[in-house]
């Protein structure tokens, strides 16, 4: 519920004050049934898998840094908004095995025939190109060869046309299914192998040229921009200060108008309905 409410709402502050345009490509490769692995690029922090949550309309639980869910309320928070950890060895050697963990929930979400997001790189920079990608989920597919789970296995790519500036054009592609078989190699090629195809289908799909912005998906950015500007312009500016042009600017922005704006308008209704 927690989930489906978040998603709705985030989805509407997207559309209309958020995204200058979003353009979407081979979403029809995405099965109507069935469980899924999303594999993605990270370039935008939490952003990116904020988007990808609000335009894939089943639930996609997403594999997040580990060190979010220290305090148990919020561990219980994120998992409702559909979140697992998943530790990196800068997280602390001794929290590694819970991975294990995480990988065993994944397969139970999968025989639910549901939908797995893991950002392939294991970490986020603003970058234009695919980075080298952590083992995470090479590891994830062989777990489904052994344990023979039909899953699909879709490699996405993401492109922006900005990481520091309002108003985003966002490119999403989806790319063909990749094979979680690779019969007859062990672990180690297994691995080698399934992170380079992977690799592969990413950088063809990333950081592409985005394409022209369409009239009426910029009339209607500008027209409910323009609506809260009282509220945008300041949280913008004091975005950029807290973040110190780190990669979380367009995370912090978005989630500060997902907070602020029902508060602004109901301000605004409230003022109207009285002069």
């Amino acid at each position: 519920m927690v989930y489906f409410i978040l998603r709705n709402y985030c989805l509407f502050v997207l559309k209309f004050f958020f995204l200058k345009q979003i353009d979407i490509y081979n979403k029809a490769v995405i099965p109507k049934k069935g469980p899924i692995f999303f594999a993605s690029v990270h370039p935008n922090s939490f952003l990116d898998a904020i988007i990808l949550c609000s335009y894939i309309s089943k639930p996609l639980w997403s594999l997040a840094r580990g060190d979010a869910f220290k305090k148990p309320w919020l561990k219980k928070f994120l998992h409702q908004c559909c979140m697992m950890p998943i530790y990196r060895l800068s997280e602390g050697k001794e929290n590694l095995h819970k991975n294990d963990e995480t990988f065993e929930a994944c397969n139970e979400i999968f025989k639910k025939e549901g939908q797995v997001l893991i950002f392939a790189e294991g970490l986020c920079t603003n970058q234009t190109e695919v980075l080298p990608l952590k083992k995470g989920p090479a590891r994830l597919s062989k777990q489904l060869r052994d344990e023979n789970l039909d899953i699909k296995i879709i490699p996405v790519g993401l492109s922006y046309n900005s990481y520091s500036s309002y108003g985003k054009h966002v490119q999403v592609r989806f790319g063909d299914e990749l094979s979680s078989t690779l019969v007859g190699l062990d672990d180690g090629f297994y691995i080698k192998k399934f992170s380079q195809n992977l690799s592969d289908a990413l950088k063809n799909l990333s950081f592409k040229p985005l394409g022209k912005l369409k009239i009426f998906s910029s009339l209607r950015f500008y027209f409910f921009s323009f609506l809260i500007l009282p509220i945008s312009v300041p949280l913008y500016f004091i975005t950029k200060k807290m973040t110190k042009n780190t990669v979380f600017f367009d995370s912090v922005f978005f989630l500060s108008l997902v907070i602020f704006l029902p508060v602004y308008l109901l301000i605004s209704a409230i003022l109207v309905f009285i002069f």
